[in-house]
């Protein structure tokens, strides 16, 4: 098996940072905040928008209600093989940790909307082409040949399994 890439487009918990009762939790914060947020609506529009234009990539995982962790969760199922990420290379958005804290909620564990991961062996061509667009995108990790789905950061490695119903 050749390497094999995973590249997040879009913001971690973004799908429920854009929900009503979030938003409403903005008016607390200055207005470039606000200002802020309105880009994060614009970038998940984009994301929406490219389903008719999804990008060359041997996988693509659209999160709607699924949060990161699941849908890395996912990927790691449908893919058959483990699953290596950097927390630090997940974009999340300032608005959202700001959002998310206050409400006592991990943006990692929440819905994605329409954020996106692919996997790629070419990351460089995706995080062009999302460039191009103006959609933030990563490349956070790589699949791996062993079944562990794995998150690695600063505080120790954590390990993923499937979300509770």
């Amino acid at each position: 098996m050749g390497e094999r890439f995973i590249v997040m487009a879009g913001t971690a918990g973004a799908g429920r940072a854009l929900m009503p009762d979030m938003q409403k939790g903005l008016l607390a914060f200055p207005l470039f905040f606000q200002r802020k947020a309105r880009r994060l609506e614009a970038e998940d529009r984009a994301l929406f928008e490219l389903e008719a234009e999804e990008p060359a990539a041997e996988r693509c995982l659209r999160l709607s209600e699924r949060s990161v962790f699941a849908g890395l969760w996912d990927l790691h199922n449908a893919c058959g093989c483990g699953v290596k990420v950097r927390l630090d290379a997940i974009p999340c958005d300032q608005v959202t940790i700001e959002l998310f804290e206050r409400a006592e909620l991990s943006p990692y564990e929440e819905a994605g909307g329409n954020t996106v991961l692919l996997v790629t062996d070419s990351p460089v061509g995706l995080l062009s082409f999302f460039g191009e667009r103006n959609i933030r995108s990563s490349l956070i990790g790589t699949l791996t040949e062993d079944n562990a789905c794995v998150v690695i950061s600063e505080a120790g490695t954590r390990y993923i399994t499937p979300e509770r119903k």
